[in-house]
């Protein structure tokens, strides 16, 4: 007998692209059907072909509607909130969870039914504050304790739940099999990720050049975003392997020694105009932890509430290539430490950073049942 709700989970985030924004809603989505949800994803069709299951390495356990509509630009915003709440009614949804994107498109401050946002960034529009005066909405989930804090300062939320869900991952099983790589450095660095400004590309040049003994191996970015940093000449020690599919990005990470956060306090997302860094809550950070291999991350306020110096990673002034250096130093010479540090941050993540675990918090506090 089913036990959960007919969940509709509605997002404005193509899938089969670079986006983290898309692992969350294919992933989450899984989590909620591993909780006894029955569980309908509503976004727009994605931009290539492809199966979505396997590209994010998720079961088929369920459905996806396609909220496509082919009219003009103004047309589309228009008739996108019809098709939502007309696919809505159609499926009997009991209850919605909209990521914080999805308000513009389908109008969801005008939801008649039972509703859950969740945000990834401060939100002050117009629109956004329907939303939060809609009644059928039961709650606001956010990145980190930060985002919760600044919520509550901005907006009048009386008595409305704020629940903070950080990102999170999927545990790495014993068949998954490292990935071959170049090099053979002291240690072999790496970054998974894109390379949008802040995210750590600055450190990473000149750390390759102070480390030489080191093989540093970036795995994500664009075509274009590569040819550019292969045209600032990296040190050969610095393997740029461009894009790397959510399913593959377990092997790829087992491969490396050491997993690499390098923020910055300006953290520019792909639009290029909002700084992230106060209430981020990066995905590879859960991704790292699964991995149980020793992590390096910028010593920011939002990375410390997922790691812990000395205990879960070595964290590090963000913009001082001399402390990193002497970090990486430190751990090529004691594989304890590398062992220690790994095993802790696997431990930590299995306890509160799996998806699955997200989703149960999420499930509790929210009683959606």
């Amino acid at each position: 007998m089913r036990h959960g709700v007919k969940l509709g989970f509605v997002a404005h985030t193509p899938l089969l692209t670079a986006k983290a924004s898309s692992v969350n809603v294919m992933k989450m989505c899984h989590a909620w059907v591993g909780r006894g949800h029955e569980v309908t994803l509503f976004c727009p069709p994605p931009p290539v072909d492809g199966d979505p299951f396997a590209f994010y390495g998720v079961p088929r356990d369920f459905e996806i509607e396609w909220l496509t509509d082919h009219s003009s630009t103004w047309g589309r915003l228009v008739r996108q909130g019809r098709l939502a709440k007309l696919a809505l009614w159609r499926r009997g949804i009991e209850m919605v969870w909209a990521r914080c994107h999805a308000i513009e498109p389908y109008k969801l401050d005008r939801l008649r039914r039972p509703f859950i946002v969740e945000a990834h960034t401060l939100h002050e529009s117009e629109r956004f504050r329907a939303v939060l005066r809609n009644p059928n909405l039961r709650g606001l989930a956010v990145t980190n304790e930060e985002l919760a804090r600044e919520m509550r300062r901005v907006h009048d939320l009386g008595e409305l739940p704020v629940v903070v869900a950080r990102s999170g991952a999927d545990p790495i099983g014993p068949e998954v099999a490292p990935r071959p790589l170049p090099g053979d450095g002291a240690l072999r660095c790496g970054y998974v990720g894109n390379l949008y400004v802040g995210k750590g590309t600055e450190m990473l040049l000149p750390l390759a050049e102070h480390c030489p003994r080191i093989d540093f191996h970036l795995f994500g970015g664009s075509r274009a975003d590569c040819d550019r940093m292969r045209g600032e000449r990296p040190p050969s020690n610095l393997y740029l392997h461009g894009f790397v599919a959510p399913s593959e990005v377990p092997s790829t990470m087992i491969a490396c020694d050491v997993l690499l956060a390098p923020y910055q306090h300006q953290v520019r997302g792909a639009s290029g105009r909002t700084n992230l860094a106060r209430w981020m809550s990066p995905l590879k950070l859960p991704e790292y932890m699964a991995a149980g291999r020793t992590i390096v991350a910028s010593d920011l306020p939002s990375i410390r509430e997922v790691l812990t110096d000395g205990e879960t990673a070595l964290l590090c002034p963000p913009d001082d290539v001399d402390a990193w250096s002497r970090a990486l130093a430190r751990i090529a010479e004691d594989p304890a430490l590398r062992t220690t540090l790994g095993h802790r941050a696997r431990t930590a993540f299995e306890t509160h950073h799996a998806w699955s675990a997200r989703a149960a918090r999420l499930d509790e506090a929210f009683g959606l049942r």
